[in-house]
C-alpha cells in the first residue's frame, strides 16, 4: 500500500495533497515574518524605534558564526580528502590550517572569538546572565579585529531594560533556519534595518531628517550607473546599501572601492557592519607618499650638462669599470663626479627594488656604508668608486646566478628575498624547489588592484595558499612567518600592478 509521504494534506475525497514547493520570493516573506516576530518579541520593553539597536548586533553575529561555521566545516573536509590541495595527514599542519586567519578572510570569513560564536551564545541563552554575555562577545569580536571594528559595537544589553526573556527569545529566533542561509550575499543588515525603521521608527527618522532607500529603488539606481571599476561616492550612504549592491552587481569582483559619509553615529556603524560582514570594510586612508618632481631647467640637457662639466661622459653606470677607476684620480672635479656617480648608482638601485627588494637592500646597505666611511674620511674616492663598481659587477650577473639555479628573474627575486639566512639551513635545492613552487601559487591567486585596500581578502588569499606551500614542504614553525613576510614583500613589490607585471 502506498502511503503519502510525512507531511502531506488530504483533501475532501481522501487524496493525498502534496505540500505546495517554495516559490521564489518566499524567503524574503519569511524574513519579514521572522523579524515580526522579534519585534512582538521586544514589545513593551523599549521603544519602537530603539529596536533595531538590539536586534542588529544579535544578527550581525549570528551572520559572521554562520561563515565561520561553513569554511571551518569546508576546511575540515579538505584536510582529510585525498586530493585536496588542503590534504595532509599531520596533525599539526591540518590544525594550523583550521586556525589560519587568512583561510577565513580569502573567502570573507572571519575567525571568531570563543564568546563570539553562535553555539557558545545559544549554549548559554538561558543563562541568568545572557545579557552581560552579549556585551561580552561584542566586546571580544571587536578586540579581535580592532582596526575593522574599533567603536562600532556598543555594548548595550546590560544595562538595557530587556527581560533575560526578552534575549533569550531573540538568540532563539535568530537560531531558526532562516538565518543558517546567507540569502546569495543579500544586504541582510540593510534589510533588517529598512524593516525596523520602516516600520517602527519611520516618525521619528523623518523628524530627524533620516530616510530609509528602499533596496528595490538602490537596486534599480545601481543598474542605472552600472559600476565596474573605480570609487563609488554615497554623500548619505546610511547602512551601506549602495555598497552593497554595487559588489553584487559586479560579481563581487572587488575592483570598486567605497567612500561615503553619515552623519547618524548608530548609522554609521551599522554601515561600517554591513561592509564587514560583506567583505568590502575599508582601512582608513592612508596618506600617498608626495614625489619630487623636477624642475624642468634642470631636466634633459641641463643635467647632461652638469656630468659633461664633471668629466663623466654618459649618465649610466655602465661607464663603472676597472678602466674608469684608473682615469678617475687624473680627472677635475672628483668630489662632484663621486656624487654623481653615487646619484646614479642609487637611482639604479631604486629602479631595481620592485624587482629583488633583498637585492636592492643589499646594493643599498653597501652602498650607504661606503660613502659613510668616505665622508668619515676613512677611505679615499678610488675605494668608493671600486664599491660602486662592485655593485654594478653584482647586478650584471644577477641573469647568470638565475640560470644557474634554475630560475627565472621572478623566481630568482623570492629566492633572494627568503635564502639570505636560510639557505645554508634547507639547502640550494630545496630553497629553490620551494620558490618555483611559491611563485606559481602566487601567480594563480593574484588578481587585479590585489595589492589595495579594499581587496584584502584577495592578499588573504594569495597569504593562505603561500602558507599551504611552506606547511606542505615542511618549513619549520619558526621559520613560516618569516618566509611568509619576505615572500609577500616581494610579491606586492613584483605583482602590485598584475596582470601588466607579469
Amino acid at each position: 500500500m502506498n502511503r503519502p509521504p510525512r507531511g502531506a494534506k488530504r483533501d475532501g475525497k481522501g487524496t493525498a495533497r502534496r505540500k505546495k514547493p517554495r516559490t521564489p520570493g518566499n524567503g524574503h516573506t519569511d524574513l519579514i515574518r521572522q523579524l515580526w516576530e522579534a519585534a512582538v518579541n521586544l514589545r513593551g520593553s523599549i521603544e519602537p524605534a530603539d529596536y533595531k539597536r538590539f536586534v542588529l548586533p544579535i544578527v550581525f553575529l549570528r551572520f559572521l558564526s554562520l561563515r565561520y561555521e561553513r569554511r571551518r566545516h569546508e576546511l575540515e573536509r579538505m584536510v582529510k580528502e585525498p586530493g585536496s590541495e588542503y590534504y595532509t595527514k599531520s596533525a599539526k599542519q591540518a590544525a594550523a590550517i583550521l586556525e589560519d586567519p587568512d583561510e577565513y578572510r580569502s573567502v570573507g570569513a572571519f575567525i571568531l572569538p570563543k564568546p563570539a560564536r553562535w553555539d557558545e551564545i545559544v549554549k548559554h541563552a538561558q543563562a541568568d546572565d545572557i545579557k552581560l554575555r552579549l556585551d561580552n562577545a561584542l566586546e571580544a569580536l571587536e578586540k579581535a579585529y580592532p582596526d575593522k571594528l574599533r567603536g562600532l559595537l556598543p555594548r548595550t544589553y546590560a544595562g538595557s531594560n530587556l527581560a533575560r526573556e526578552n534575549v533569550t527569545g531573540l538568540i532563539n529566533l535568530f537560531s531558526r533556519d532562516i538565518f543558517k542561509e546567507d540569502h546569495g550575499g543579500a544586504d541582510l543588515v540593510g534589510r533588517v534595518y529598512e524593516y525596523f525603521i520602516g516600520g517602527f521608527a519611520d516618525s521619528e527618522g523623518k523628524r530627524g531628517g533620516e530616510y530609509f532607500t528602499p533596496v528595490s529603488i538602490v537596486r534599480t539606481l545601481v543598474a542605472m550607473l552600472a559600476p565596474e571599476q573605480g570609487m563609488v561616492f554615497d554623500p548619505c550612504c546610511g547602512s551601506g546599501g549602495m555598497f552593497v549592491q554595487s559588489d553584487l552587481f559586479t560579481r563581487h569582483s572587488r575592483r570598486l572601492s567605497f567612500v561615503g559619509q553619515e552623519s547618524k553615529d548608530f548609522t554609521y556603524r551599522l554601515c561600517r557592519m554591513n561592509l564587514f560582514i560583506h567583505g568590502l570594510e575599508r582601512v582608513q586612508t592612508r596618506e600617498r607618499a608626495v614625489r619630487d618632481l623636477v624642475d624642468d631647467s634642470v631636466e634633459s640637457q641641463g643635467v647632461v650638462d652638469i656630468f659633461k662639466v664633471a668629466g663623466i661622459e654618459r649618465p649610466d653606470i655602465s661607464i663603472l669599470d676597472d678602466a674608469f677607476l684608473q682615469t678617475f684620480k687624473d680627472r677635475p672635479l672628483a668630489d662632484l663626479r663621486l656624487r654623481l656617480l653615487a646619484k646614479l648608482v642609487a637611482d639604479e638601485i631604486h629602479a631595481r627594488q620592485r624587482r629583488n627588494l633583498a637585492q636592492a637592500k643589499s646594493f643599498k646597505d653597501l652602498l650607504e656604508q661606503t660613502l659613510r666611511r668616505y665622508h668619515n674620511r676613512l677611505i679615499d674616492a678610488a675605494a668608493v668608486i671600486k664599491a660602486m663598481i662592485e655593485i654594478r659587477g653584482e647586478m650584471d650577473s644577477a641573469d647568470e646566478r638565475a640560470a644557474q639555479l634554475g630560475l627565472d628573474a621572478d623566481e630568482l627575486a623570492f629566492y633572494d628575498a627568503v635564502a639570505a639566512q636560510r639557505e645554508a639551513v634547507y639547502g640550494v635545492e630545496f630553497m629553490r624547489d620551494l620558490i618555483h613552487e611559491v611563485v606559481q601559487v602566487i601567480k594563480r591567486t593574484v588578481k587585479v588592484d590585489w595589492t589595495e585596500p579594499h581587496r584584502d581578502d584577495v592578499k588573504a588569499a594569495v597569504r593562505a595558499a603561500v602558507r599551504r606551500v611552506l606547511r606542505a614542504r615542511e618549513v619549520k614553525a619558526e621559520d613560516l612567518e618569516p618566509f611568509m613576510a619576505a615572500v609577500m614583500a616581494q610579491a606586492e613589490a613584483l605583482y602590485a600592478n598584475w596582470p601588466l607585471a607579469a
